[in-house]
């Protein structure tokens, strides 16, 4: 009979101990869900007292390699949810959480012990244990438990179970805590980076205000022309920053909506009726990445320029007829990018090299097709169509 019982003891003891296992194995599961590091904590102290089957479990950090530890969350002197997150505690290295967090021991067992709240005041005596959070390289941590509350004594299994469970949170805590603070500073170059686009808009816009005060002293027709491109370009780069507000996660610039911007402050700027001209886009809405983007943007600024310039006769197309046509495409071919610029005014001369122009704007335009490391094609057989040919890459980059 003695036998039977012993026999049957034993079963029961496995039998409890695949059920923790199993249950440990589920925790892990969930745990390794939660969205955050403090999130992940929060939990891992509510399951940590369901799964070591006791009412006071705590969290600790150790703050790099000093013996300054931060609290998390815990359970306090009346079985509550408390967070500790504001309490910080230097440890000596002969103290029992400073022994495990100096990785001196992995698990230490105190069998009476003083048991104290988060004021560091006397609560009671009891069993107290301490098990070494672990990454897989270094101790980063601790979890505790104690049986104020229920005055359990923690056996031999209890404490298997505190150990596994305790390598279990080191390894996700590392994993989450790494991830914050990834997001952290991503968010804060993010912030950084739009505070650097606004200051460079605003300083492009100041610029731009310059040339427009300077352009009213100047006599010369031809020479405050110039100034009134220059700061046309200077606007159409000023755009790209303004079009530059990515939703979270994206890195990229409508095209459709930031060049027919571009094409509509054209027509205002050389007081073009809209309705002598009619501007066309072919192609869906591509987005580009800031660094095409603006040579791209300067490439239709200034071949868009030139048509309303010189392509349209007093906003009549050539050939006779009644209206002008602007047609702006923008097409994605097998890892390159098209976009042509046509209007059916008056043709380019023929005697014009696009590829070695003596204009500045050609000259312009030549410079920001190399800087995309791209081609420049135009055909004059009926209007003028430019065609800028560039891979969808750039140097790597996107």
């Amino acid at each position: 009979m003695r036998i039977r019982s012993a026999c049957k003891n034993d079963g029961n003891e496995l039998m409890r101990m695949r059920n923790r296992l199993l249950a440990l194995h589920q925790i892990g599961n969930d745990l390794s869900t939660v969205e955050s590091f403090d999130d992940l904590c929060r939990q891992a102290v509510v399951f940590g007292c369901q799964i070591l089957e006791c009412k006071r479990v705590s969290l600790w950090f150790r703050r790099g390699n000093s013996m300054v530890a931060g609290g998390s969350f815990g359970m306090d002197e009346s079985g509550k949810a408390r967070d500790e997150r504001a309490r910080l505690i230097t440890l000596n290295r002969a103290a029992p959480m400073g022994e495990v967090l100096a990785d001196k021991r992995r698990l230490l067992i105190q069998q009476d012990c003083v048991l104290r709240n988060d004021k560091g005041e006397e609560v009671g005596r009891g069993m107290h244990a301490i098990a070494a959070l672990w990454n897989g390289s270094r101790v980063i941590g601790c979890i505790c438990i104690d049986n104020l509350l229920d005055r359990r004594i923690f056996s031999a299994e209890d404490l298997d179970i505190l150990c596994m469970y305790a390598a279990l949170i080191g390894h996700l805590a590392f994993g989450k805590k790494t991830a914050d603070e990834l997001k952290k500073s991503v968010k804060e170059k993010e912030i950084l980076l739009r505070e650097i686009q606004h200051r460079v808009k605003n300083n492009l816009q100041v610029i731009s205000s310059l040339l427009n005060l300077q352009a009213a002293y100047i006599r010369d027709p031809h020479d405050a022309e110039l100034f009134r491109q220059t700061q046309a370009r200077i606007k159409s780069m000023a755009k790209a920053y303004d079009a530059f507000r990515p939703p979270e996660g994206a890195r990229e610039i409508n095209m459709h909506n930031y060049i027919t911007g571009i094409i509509h402050d054209l027509f205002q700027f050389y007081q073009v009726d809209p309705s002598s001209i009619v501007m066309r886009w072919e192609g869906g809405h591509e987005s580009f990445s800031l660094s095409q983007a603006i040579p791209c943007s300067l490439i239709v600024n200034e071949l868009v320029m030139n048509a309303l310039k010189h392509g349209f006769q007093q906003g009549q197309a050539g050939g006779g007829q009644p209206k002008g046509e602007l047609l702006i495409s923008v097409q994605r071919r097998e890892g390159s990018i098209a976009i042509t610029i046509a209007n059916n005014g008056v043709p380019f001369p023929d005697k014009v090299d696009v590829n070695h122009p003596h204009s500045l704007g050609l000259q312009l335009v030549n410079a920001l097709v190399s800087q995309l490391n791209g081609t420049l094609s135009m055909d004059n057989t009926r209007g003028t169509r430019f065609t800028v040919t560039f891979p969808e890459k750039i140097d790597g980059g996107a």
